[in-house]
């Protein structure tokens, strides 16, 4: 954004890519947005009928045509009782006005009127000089005793007076839900007696005319005459219906009044005086709006063909008219390119972000002295903890620099700012960068370069630098890159994309917290390791002098003041602690102040504790829930959290398929079963309240509203009902799948009646048929001639994220249209499932199974996305036999959509082999969580999870026989040499060769390596990153034995075996080396560790073991082990394989493996385990991938895997990583 101090902008585009703020709109018009204003009783046909017909028929023509949402506000419909208790209702329907004729890119308002003028209410607010004057001309003193009962001086706000002085206001005050019916009487003698004053004030020019209508027009006129002047200088924007009942006299007196005000004004003179407003009205609309847009309808509402034929003409009038508005708007709107759009977006957003800004001088005088600095250099960092305040600081930047520049003749300033990861297009930095770039050239008139996909990020960066050197020296640009942190994690290295060096006239300023997270980098070291002589801003947490006279400031700018109790309470929530006060902590309590009034100080000893950010959010939630009602206002915050935001539409529709939610409004009263859903303005008064937290953003092509804070969007509205939260899952992923796991549309789900009160009123029982006028969900992938392949990025994103929570699987487990969708889909790949799921300890295990099964095709489904029935049935039908119901459905559902079927089901089921691949003889091969390691003749070859392979061929002549791999790191060796090898930065860190008679190595943590040579009376460490030794850890007696396993990342337990036949448990440390244990060996031949707890004791032979449980104590004498029987005899050495898929207790798993003739045996306590997969060489050099089982998901049981019995004779080696088994053929020792 940027600013001209020396000339007025004419080109309203270029003023905007500048930065000039002044006509930049609150919000980007985003949708078609239309506000129904009618009388209540009179249209409930019309409006019903709105609902049911033409509603849904031009959402859907906006989204095919246009690719927007279309949204109605009818306020008539479904008001709750605490609206009309707390007297809101009147101001809830005008904000809403105002906010369809602010962001309606067509029709904003349609208007219905007949014989009914409407309810004409209270005032809720009195200006304290009119409350005095009205009292003047009330003369009967229980008349002044009840006005002064229903309303209450409110010291909290005050006004400016017509002698332009500060006042406050009477306040009327909330009705108590147990005197309805005396507060009814009492509502009609005050609006006579309010009347009657104001109109005797008039008379005597006590007050003016307006001051006068305020007791006399409907809250309907009011709706009209803003709308009316909201629209004045924009056509095409407003329709009116008009409806003249001919037969009105003739109709039953009960049906009358529903047309006309006489049950509604207690006197005739009243009805009189509603009559000849209401005939002002409709001339006073005839004479703003063009008669085109002007419809009146003559019916005789007796006859029923009569009334039939106009509710049929109306509908395809209304339908037709505002589709011919919204073709005329949008297709004008049109015209701005994505540029524009873009810079409008954060344009807005600077002015919300400032909104927010608490003053901070010594910051901004920083800021400025950087700006005003006349020298080329590295960029200013501005950083801070979340919630410090950093993008309102930004966001003032743009409003700063013109003051600071003022003295300079003929200097243009230009500031373009980028609000990251606050759209669909600044998620990552690459399209920023290119708009910005597209921005400075349309602002200087350069040539904007031709940037291609296949242009890398240094690309572009090399493309924004020349552009910068090519600036005018007497032009000023300064750039901004607010929030680095909300970029993905891949963005977070900023020497791939920002420069670091600008000329004297450009300056560059970027915002980040410190550390986003615990697992990603540290932006800040970075940035400063990046750019060594940048400006480096620390935005603090807010001091208590600094916190009260932003409250001061917030004060004034709302015409509020405090009394002397609630002053004492809010500054007592300023006082410092570790992370407070911040402005989002000021901004809460402050809108916590906004709801008191002077009259309820006593209200105060009721807040709950409040000492940080999330207290006050509890709070605000705990005030809005009582409020709104506990059930809708939790739920709704509940569903915009967990899904990331959502469209309004998309809100109402679950709201409405929540039933929990509809039996908490619908307590009275029933909606049309055809129409069944939520009243809208139940979430417009929600949304009302929490507009100042909530932000609306473009994702995958639909405008959202999130919440706009950090802290809000990790906050749970439910912190003790989990299962809320679980329903939430449900619904969610029932609306975007569209339908429920037994195949029930979620649209026509029967509403459960266990309403008493309800039942009798409407004689139902049981379950009520309903329509709960949901949209409907376009599948996954269309294909479209000009377009291709266009793919529903909402609805696969929003299954997506729900795909790790259990009550979701049995959906993922049968819905093969998705998991191909989103697997063929450019955004997304198996990793990303993977690593969101697989190792989350909720997942099911056979969606586990099922994801890993098609990581295993995934290389395949990469060049034929087409081709997912065909390849996952292949891989699935060997095992139709021992499969689980989910997944035996899962593979019908695929065969059902496969375009290719087995000629031979037998001998396909006979013959597993799944892939199979050449390679040279195998020395060793290992798998690990990061892949498959082959060690072969001279060189290592590394098949990786993603598919890549890599290898590495060492330039000597060493024929190593063994691998071991941890993290980043394999190490190959011999008896007599070991070389590491970083296969990430693809470099040799250590070989070590002329060793002598090597007996074991193994990872102790990520870069420890521990290295046992035999007869030796000591065993040594290297610190492989660092490249050198350790130390080492000396024993008594030579060694003769060593074995070691991992407990965690950086613990390990290392068993030696002396030559006096005592073994020592060594449990390795960071910082410490200490034997745990010591055992005397007992008289079985062989011993395997099998985890940190267990060493495991056996014989060739024998059908037996015996487990040594280290937790025991640790004397000869009390060594404890446990025999287990009728075990497969031992025909061979055991083998230890680790799971490496983490267990409920945190640590990896592992199991023991040996062979007996024919069969490989697996014992395991694997609590994790989903299914196997076998890999194995063969004698004629291929190196095979089978499909063996899925029976080993009960844990803590021997399973035996049969296989062919002349392959199981030649395998010796076997690894197990999560579902895979990796075998070695002995013939390719």
């Amino acid at each position: 954004m940027s600013f001209d101090v020396s000339r007025n902008f004419i080109d309203k585009s270029i003023s905007l890519y500048r930065g000039d703020l002044r006509d930049v709109p609150e919000q980007r018009p985003t949708s078609v947005r239309v506000f129904i204003s009618s009388t209540f009783t009179d249209t409930i046909d019309e409006r019903d009928s709105l609902i049911r017909i033409v509603y849904p028929k031009l959402q859907k023509y906006c989204l095919e045509t246009y690719n927007v949402q279309f949204h109605y506000s009818d306020m008539r419909w479904g008001i709750p009782d605490q609206s009309i208790n707390d007297h809101s209702t009147e101001d809830m329907c005008l904000q809403e006005l105002d906010r369809c004729c602010q962001l309606s890119l067509a029709t904003n308002c349609v208007i219905l009127l007949s014989h009914r003028y409407g309810g004409r209410m209270l005032p809720v607010r009195i200006r304290e000089h009119l409350f005095n004057e009205l009292q003047t001309f009330i003369f009967d003193e229980e008349d002044k005793s009840l006005l002064n009962t229903a309303y209450r001086l409110d010291t909290n706000q005050t006004y400016l007076s017509n002698e332009q002085s500060m006042e406050y206001s009477y306040v009327l005050l909330p009705v108590n839900p147990e005197a309805k019916t005396q507060w009814k009487k009492d509502e009609k003698r005050l609006q006579e007696v309010l009347r009657y004053a104001s109109a005797r004030c008039f008379e005597n020019k006590k007050i003016s005319e307006n001051e006068r209508n305020e007791f006399h027009i409907s809250t309907t006129a009011k709706e009209i005459y803003r709308a009316l002047q909201n629209n004045e200088h924009r056509q095409q924007r407003m329709v009116v219906f008009l409806r003249e009942i001919e037969d009105i006299a003739c109709v039953e007196p009960d049906l009358k009044s529903k047309f006309t005000d006489e049950k509604f004004n207690s006197t005739e003179g009243s009805n009189v005086e509603a009559q000849k407003f209401l005939a002002e009205l409709k001339t006073y609309i005839k004479s703003k709006l063009s008669e085109h847009n002007i419809f009146t309808y003559k019916v005789h509402w007796k006859d029923e063909s009569s009334k039939r034929e106009y509710l049929n003409e109306f509908l395809a009038r209304f339908y037709q008219v505002i589709k011919d508005q919204i073709d005329y708007h949008i297709k004008r709107s049109q015209s701005k390119d994505a540029l524009y759009t873009e810079a409008l977006e954060h344009a807005i957003r600077c002015k919300m972000f400032n909104k927010n800004y608490s003053p901070r001088e010594d910051i901004m005088q920083q800021i400025k002295d950087f700006v005003l600095s006349n020298t080329s250099g590295a960029p200013c960092i501005l950083h801070g903890d979340s919630g410090t305040g950093k993008s309102s600081i930004m966001a003032q930047i743009p409003v700063e620099v013109p003051n600071w520049f003022r003295t300079e003749n003929n200097t243009s300033i230009s500031v373009v700012i980028r609000f990251l990861g606050t759209t669909s297009f600044t998620s990552d930095i690459r399209r920023p960068l290119v708009s910005i770039i597209q921005q400075i050239c349309t602002i200087y008139g350069f040539q904007k370069p031709i940037i291609h996909e296949s242009n890398t990020l240094q690309d572009i960066k090399a493309d924004l630098e020349k552009i910068l050197e090519q600036i005018p020296t007497k032009e000023k640009l300064i750039l901004l890159f607010d929030s680095i942190d909300q970029l993905r994690v891949e963005d977070y290295d900023c020497s791939m994309w920002l420069p670091v060096n600008y000329p004297n006239n450009v300056k560059c300023i970027v915002s980040t917290i410190p550390n986003p997270d615990m697992d990603k980098r540290n932006i800040l070291e970075g940035l400063k390791s990046l750019c060594s002589n940048a400006t480096i801003i620390e935005v603090t947490k807010l001091d208590e002098n600094l916190a009260q006279q932003v409250i001061e400031k917030w004060l004034q700018r709302d015409n509020r003041s405090l009394t002397q109790i609630q002053r004492k309470w809010l500054l007592s929530k300023l006082e410092p602690t570790w992370n407070e006060p911040t402005p989002l902590y000021l901004s809460l309590l402050y809108d916590i102040s906004l709801g008191w009034h002077s009259f309820d100080d006593d209200r105060l000893t009721n807040l709950r504790r409040i000492g940080y950010t999330r207290d006050a959010i509890d709070q605000l939630y705990d005030q809005l829930s009582k409020k709104h009602g506990e059930v809708i206002f939790r739920r709704a915050i509940t569903y915009v959290q967990l899904s990331g935001g959502l469209s309004e539409t998309e809100l109402l529709d679950m709201l409405s398929a929540d039933d929990k939610v509809l039996k908490s409004v619908f307590v009275h009263y029933l909606p049309p079963p055809e129409i069944f859903r939520l009243p809208n303005i139940l979430w417009i008064r929600i949304r009302n309240d929490m507009h100042k937290y909530l932000v609306e953003m473009e994702v995958d092509g639909t405008v959202i509203l999130y919440f706009y804070h950090r802290s809000f969007r990790y906050h749970k509205a439910y912190h003790y009902y989990e299962k809320d939260e679980v329903e939430v899952e449900w619904i969610l992923r029932a609306y975007y799948a569209g339908h429920t796991e037994n195949g029930l549309n979620l649209n026509t789900l029967p509403y459960e009646m266990n309403s008493q009160k309800l039942i009798k009123k409407y004689n139902i029982k049981g379950s009520l048929a309903v329509n709960r006028c949901l949209r409907k969900q376009q599948p996954y992938v269309t294909h479209d001639k000009k377009s291709g392949v266009i793919w529903n990025m909402r609805r696969i994103n929003q299954l997506y994220m729900l795909i790790r929570y259990p009550l979701c699987t049995p959906y993922f487990l049968q819905e093969c249209d998705y998991l191909s969708s989103v697997l063929s889909c450019p955004d997304h790949n198996i990793g990303d499932i993977l690593r969101a799921c697989v190792g989350h300890m909720m997942v099911n295990r056979e969606l586990r199974f099922l994801l890993r099964l098609c990581e295993s095709c995934s290389t395949v489904l990469s060049k034929h996305r087409a081709n997912f029935a065909f390849e996952i049935s292949s891989r699935l039908a060997p095992l139709v036999t021992v499969l689980p119901e989910h997944t035996y459905n899962f593979l019908q559902e695929c065969l059902n959509k496969c375009k290719l079927y087995w000629l031979d089901k037998e001998t396909r089921t006979s013959n597993p082999c799944v892939n199979k691949y050449s390679i040279e003889a195998i020395y060793a091969l290992k798998m690990y969580p990061e892949g498959l390691f082959i060690l072969v003749s001279g060189k290592i070859r590394m098949y990786f999870v993603n598919g890549n392979i890599e290898e590495y061929a060492w330039p000597f002549n060493e024929e190593f026989r063994s691998l071991i791999a941890v993290h980043s790191f394999v190490c190959i060796y011999s008896t007599q040499a070991f070389l590491v090898y970083d296969f990430i930065s693809r470099e040799v860190c250590m070989v070590q060769m002329d060793m002598k008679d090597i007996l074991h190595m193994g990872f102790v943590s990520r870069s420890v390596l521990l290295l046992c040579s035999k007869h030796r009376k000591s065993i040594d460490f290297y610190e492989v990153r660092e490249k050198k030794p350790l130390k080492s850890y000396e024993f008594e007696n030579p060694i003769i034995e060593c074995d070691s396993v991992r407990i965690t990342t950086i613990e390990s337990l290392v068993k030696v075996t002396l030559e006096t036949d005592v073994i020592c448990y060594l449990h390795i440390k960071p910082e410490s080396y200490n034997i745990i244990k010591k055992l005397k060996k007992k008289s079985e031949n062989e011993s395997i560790l099998l985890n940190d707890t267990i060493d495991v004791h056996y014989d060739i032979g024998q059908s037996f073991a015996y487990l040594y449980h280290l937790k025991n104590a640790e004397d000869f004498q009390n060594d404890s082990f446990q025999r287990i029987d009728d075990l497969p005899s031992f025909s061979s050495r055991c083998h230890r394989v680790a799971c490496h898929q983490e267990s409920s207790t945190g640590k990896a798993d592992a199991a023991l493996v040996w062979f007996d003739v024919g069969t490989a045996v697996v014992l395991h306590s694997c609590d994790l385990y989903f299914g196997i997969t076998v890999y194995c060489a063969l004698d004629n050099g291929e190196f095979r991938k089978y499909s063996v089982t899925m029976m080993s998901y009960l844990p803590g049981q021997s399973i035996i895997l049969k296989q062919d019995k002349k392959l199981i004779q030649s395998i010796i080696d076997l690894q197990i990583h999560g579902d895979f088994i990796v075998t070695l053929d002995e013939t390719k020792k």
